[in-house]
């Protein structure tokens, strides 16, 4: 670069400036100065630029790009997360754990006592109702068609004579009001000692059947038949009666009357019973309802109307289902996880169903319940355990890997996959042995 300074010239128009040193010198200073510059300026490159350059041109920046990737891609072997999936040989690992399926039938005792958890009890109760007392009256159906009855009685003969005397069967007799009655067999009457009569008694009857033999005591007395002989009924006859027909009581004037009382009754009853559960009660069975039945007239008697009061009781036994479900839920559960080690954990929810009652003390309620329960237990791999397997197989051929895995506790399958078809060692570092255990399903 270089500089030239150029002096202006005069203007016509201005004056005459100092030639002197000490003048020019001044102005020297003052005068700006003309920078001629030898620079080239660059024009802007376009896109018909780019495509007048060689394919060459191209393939060289490409492949210059490739060797700074991998340079890159060299410094980050060790240190990215995605390293050992990209660039080295890894086995991937899959095993689906052991599944156990547990089912049991359990028996839950329902109590109306105090019920003991422990000792697999639930709580049952009694329910009863009374209903109302309602009356009925209605006719007597029934007729009763009574025969002609013969009065009987006895006869006592006495015998005044020294020797012994015998009035014959079928002897009749008249009373004072008239009546004739008949000796049913002969009377020997002994002898007499004065001042004491022999003495015999037999049995008879009217002569006529009706009400009108009924003698009274002594209608018959005097002498009789022959000498010495004398004759009274000390008591009464009985037993003779005049046919007739009369209304009596009969069973279907009783049910009739009694039926539609029982079934209003019960219906009432039944309500009353079912007011009394609670929403965690259940009805052991439909409840049993027993009507009480009081008549004033019993069956076959004469009347003409008879009257019915009913009333009726039901009564039933409840339990709480939920809790007996509940309860044999939470035994198979602590029984199972028991039996099977802390290794094994419940996958879901234990299945519950009551599949019955039996009542096995009546009159102290007792219930048993049998109740079917099941579920799903899987096996339990935690990071420590699958990181000591990895250790154990690592290095191993696949097969062999495979069949420890197969070996061990709490392996139900299990798969290996190896990066690259041509592999078939697994890599004998651990950490480049990606175990997943899948999921367990309920279903």
């Amino acid at each position: 670069m270089r500089t030239t300074t150029i002096i202006g010239t005069p203007h016509p128009l201005l004056k005459p400036t100092c030639a002197c040193r000490r003048c020019r010198t001044r102005r020297a200073k003052h005068t700006p100065r003309v920078v001629e510059s030898t620079l080239v300026i660059a024009r802007q490159s376009t896109t018909a630029d780019w495509k007048q350059r060689p394919w060459w041109y191209f393939a060289s920046a490409g492949l210059l790009l490739l060797v700074l990737l991998l340079t890159e891609l060299g410094a980050l072997w060790d240190i990215g997360p995605l390293a050992p999936l990209l660039f080295r040989p890894t086995a991937l690992v899959t095993i689906v754990p052991t599944r156990l399926d547990s089912q049991a039938t359990l028996l839950i005792t329902a109590v109306t006592g105090t019920p003991a958890t422990t000792q697999h009890e639930i709580a049952a109760r009694f329910v009863s109702v009374t209903s109302p007392v309602l009356v009925a009256s209605g006719q007597a159906s029934g007729v009763a068609h009574v025969p002609t009855e013969t009065a009987r009685g006895t006869l006592t003969f006495y015998n005044a004579a020294t020797y012994p005397q015998t009035i014959a069967a079928g002897t009749v007799l008249t009373g004072a009001d008239g009546v004739h009655v008949v000796t049913d067999a002969a009377a020997p009457i002994p002898a007499g000692n004065p001042p004491l009569f022999g003495v015999v008694t037999v049995s008879a009857h009217a002569a006529l059947a009706g009400s009108r033999g009924n003698i009274a005591a002594l209608d018959i007395g005097g002498l009789c038949c022959v000498a010495g002989v004398a004759v009274k009924n000390t008591a009464g006859f009985s037993g003779g009666q005049d046919a007739q027909t009369y209304p009596t009581v009969r069973q279907a004037d009783i049910d009739g009357l009694a039926r539609p009382l029982i079934d209003t009754l019960t219906q009432g009853a039944q309500a009353g019973v079912q007011s009394q559960l609670r929403p965690q009660d259940w009805m052991v069975a439909t409840p049993v309802c027993t009507p009480a039945i009081s008549i004033d007239h019993p069956v076959g008697s004469r009347a003409a109307q008879v009257t019915v009061t009913v009333v009726v009781t039901c009564h039933g036994e409840v339990y709480d289902r939920q809790a007996a479900l509940r309860l044999a839920a939470i035994f198979f559960t602590q029984e199972t996880t028991t039996a099977l080690g802390a290794s094994y954990t419940l996958v879901g929810q234990v299945t519950t169903a009551l599949l019955g009652v039996a009542v096995t003390d009546v009159k102290r309620g007792t219930l048993t319940l049998s109740i079917e329960v099941g579920g799903m237990w899987v096996y339990q791999w935690s990071p420590a355990h699958l990181k000591a397997v990895a250790k154990r197989i690592a290095g191993a051929r696949k097969q062999a890997a495979l069949a420890l895995l197969q070996s061990l506790e709490g392996v139900q399958t299990a798969s290996i996959h190896l990066a690259g078809s041509e592999q078939t060692t697994l890599p004998t570092d651990p950490n480049r042995i990606i175990i997943s255990v899948a999921s367990a399903r309920t279903g």
